[in-house]
C-alpha cells in the first residue's frame, strides 16, 4: 500500500466517481483522484496557513482595529478582511473589520 503524494495546489473541483466508471486504484485510478484532490486542497491550505502564522509571529493576538489595520502591508492580509479577539468566555467577541 502506498501513500498519496501531495501537491500544494488548489483543485477547484473535486472528481464524483460516476456510476459508468470502472473503479481502478492506483496512482492514476479513478478510485484515488477525488482522495489526491482533496488531499492537494489540503496541502495547500496548510501551507498558506503556515504563511500567515509566519508573518503574524509576535504580532497575535490583536487586540484593536489599529493592530490589524497594521500587518495588512503586503500581499497577505486584505483590505477589508475581518478580524476578531475572543476577550473572554463571557463576554461576546469583539470583531472588527480593516
Amino acid at each position: 500500500m502506498a501513500d498519496i503524494q501531495e501537491t500544494a495546489t488548489w483543485e477547484p473541483l473535486i472528481h464524483e466517481i460516476g456510476t459508468d466508471e470502472n473503479v481502478m486504484g492506483g496512482p492514476d485510478g479513478v478510485d484515488n483522484l477525488p482522495h489526491r484532490q482533496l488531499a492537494d486542497r489540503t496541502a495547500y491550505l496548510k501551507a498558506l496557513l503556515d504563511t500567515v502564522e509566519a508573518e503574524l509571529q509576535g504580532k497575535a493576538p490583536l487586540s484593536h482595529a489599529h493592530d490589524a489595520s497594521a500587518i495588512t502591508t503586503g500581499f497577505l492580509i486584505r483590505r477589508g478582511s475581518q478580524f476578531f479577539h475572543p476577550r473572554n468566555r463571557y463576554h461576546p467577541p469583539v470583531v472588527w473589520r480593516i
